[in-house]
């Protein structure tokens, strides 16, 4: 029997519980691909579930999660192996959908599949509780990871590699580069980017940073030095030219790609990586352009140095 709680010290009535429900819920693959896609994401709203894990019936035009998406959701939310939490919103905007978390049943049950404790997935009990600003940019991120992987899947190719921006802090946090500025000075700094993802297309194998930007930052500040877009591209150009992005990596291959909030933005952000001397490696598209049909095979990405858009299959130059 699957051990559903794991307590340094269950109450009897904790155990009761975990093997009351354990009899009455019909578990089924469908759960566990959930529960496991919650916990990759660490939040989900039911349209991107749906999305990633219920694909659409023949015949459905309705862009509203189905049925059975949100069956399941509120089953398994009932029988609190996900926490739902609901998204601030203005009277103006309806009814949002609810955000989903993995829970600390959910965790167990997870964990008790592939062998494991709890403690040893990274995860942690309470991740539900942060603040706005940092779960819509990363259920904006998630929506860019989900069309590229429904995209990889329906084309038939392999996305070998997913890392997220906690796992690339992990990894990053000591490989620091030196900038030097306009009148000589220096700076040290860090690439954190929002995700990393390897494409597999037979021969090919493309390598991909994520930048996920929602116009909180700064362009160009009149300050060199300033957390800004100048300085962002900087820090990607001497990570790649100093080799440390090599060691890392194992290949010279990498491209920088950006999803952003509007065509003004983009313009901007392209412009302004154009002139401190960025050029193919830096990729620019919308949020409205990314979908999981147009995410790999459609012509959707602004390159910077190139005046026409490219597709991410289609280009191996960079």
């Amino acid at each position: 029997m699957v051990q559903i709680f794991h307590y340094t010290d269950p109450s009897p009535t904790n155990v009761e519980l975990a093997e009351h429900k354990a009899s009455t819920y019909r578990w089924t693959p469908r759960e566990t691909a959930i529960l496991r896609a919650v916990y990759a994401y660490r939040a989900l709203t039911t349209p991107q579930i749906d999305t990633l894990l219920f694909p659409a019936t023949r015949g459905r035009t309705s862009t509203e999660p189905s049925s059975r998406c949100r069956h399941r959701m509120k089953l398994l939310a009932a029988e609190e192996y996900i926490y739902r939490r609901e998204q601030p919103q203005l009277l103006s905007e309806g009814r949002k959908h609810y955000v989903y978390f993995l829970a600390p049943r959910g965790a167990a049950k997870l964990a008790g599949l592939d062998g494991l404790f709890p403690e040893q997935l990274d995860w942690r009990n309470g991740e539900y509780d942060v603040g706005w600003p940092f779960l819509d940019h990363l259920l904006a991120t998630n929506d860019v990871r989900i069309a590229i992987t429904v995209a990889a899947h329906v084309r038939g190719l392999t996305l070998s590699v997913w890392h997220d921006d906690r796992t690339l802090k992990r990894h990053h946090a000591k490989e620091t580069v030196v900038l030097t500025g306009p009148q000589g000075g220096t700076q040290r700094a860090t690439v954190i980017p929002d995700g990393y993802f390897v494409l597999e297309d037979g021969p090919y194998r493309r390598h991909h940073f994520l930048e996920v930007d929602r116009r909180t930052e700064t362009g160009a500040a009149t300050t060199w030095g300033r957390r800004d877009w100048v300085r962002k591209v900087a820090a990607y150009m001497e990570y790649h030219y100093s080799g440390k992005y090599l060691a890392r990596y194992r290949t010279r291959s990498m491209r920088v790609l950006t999803v952003t909030t509007g065509e003004k933005r983009l313009a901007n952000l392209k412009a302004i990586t154009e002139k401190v001397g960025g050029r193919s490696r830096f990729w620019f598209t919308t949020f409205d352009r990314m979908t999981p049909d147009t995410a790999l095979t459609k012509p959707i990405w602004n390159v910077a140095g190139r005046s026409e858009r490219s597709s991410i299959l289609d280009d191996s130059r960079s």
